[in-house]
């Protein structure tokens, strides 16, 4: 499947408004997205991580990973500094 290619940012609001859905999760924030040498699956980017109380973010965690998933297999992000 053909990866749509957009600038990290797009995918920083796509995940910041995902999270502002999930009543549990309006005290975490996710940290930027950051681009990477493309990993096994081909994905060039990576959540740098969360930030939040420790009980909010593992449930965050637990419930954005599906959300991550379409993500990764749907997106690639511009390469910085290009």
């Amino acid at each position: 499947m053909v990866r749509a290619t957009v600038n990290k940012k797009v995918l920083d609001t796509l995940i910041r408004a995902k999270l502002a859905t999930m009543e549990k999760c309006r005290g975490v924030r996710p940290l930027p997205v950051r681009w990477q040498e493309p990993d096994a699956n081909g994905t060039n980017w990576v959540l740098t991580g969360w930030a939040g109380g420790s009980d909010e973010v593992r449930h965050c965690e637990e419930h954005m990973q599906d959300y991550l998933a379409l993500l990764r297999s749907n997106f690639l992000v511009t390469r910085e500094g290009s």
